[in-house]
């Protein structure tokens, strides 16, 4: 079956533009559960929206990580690219976690622990703050509220995977 073109451009845009809309969706019932969860965890005005901007750059900065195992270094180099100059339109927003994210997921893969686990951590450190300490049992975040983050995480991931399988990828 030969496969659709489309630009490695078009195809960032695409899924940074899905992603969005997913985590839009569904972060009311994503927060609604996270607070049965715990009933400390309280999000309010921006604080709230902040919470669905980071598990959006947080989904997107997992998401991306495939890319390296996907696609050829040099493509894969220019598409995480279009991915940053997309991330680059929203103005106003702290945009920089994204490079967080990315150093958190690498430097736990480079320390043979569990990347996944490592993004949850950064992601809640990011949302919560001070707040954090309120989740911690013995100096450690509450598994259940671990389990349910990096679950959440993955749910969103795997776009790039479905693009590469059904679409080929061209250079602009």
């Amino acid at each position: 079956m030969k496969k659709e073109k489309i630009s490695e451009e078009y195809a960032a845009k695409s899924v940074i533009k899905n992603t969005l809309e997913s985590v839009e969706e569904n972060w009311p019932e994503t927060y609604k559960q996270l607070h049965k969860i715990n009933e400390d965890f309280i999000l309010e005005g921006e604080d709230l929206e902040l919470g669905e901007f980071y598990l959006f750059i947080a989904v997107v900065a997992l998401d991306s990580r495939a890319l390296q195992n996907l696609f050829p270094n040099e493509q894969a180099e220019r598409i995480m690219q279009y991915i940053r100059e997309s991330l680059s339109l929203f103005e106003g927003l702290p945009i920089e976690s994204f490079d967080d994210f990315i150093l958190c997921f690498d430097d736990a893969i480079k320390e043979n622990e569990d990347p996944i686990g490592g993004l949850s951590v950064k992601l809640l450190q990011k949302v919560l703050g001070e707040r954090l300490k309120k989740f911690s049992v013995s100096g450690f975040i509450s598994p259940i509220l671990m389990i349910q983050i990096s679950a959440l995480l993955v749910s969103y991931s795997g776009k790039w995977k479905l693009i590469k399988d059904n679409f080929t990828l061209i250079n602009d």
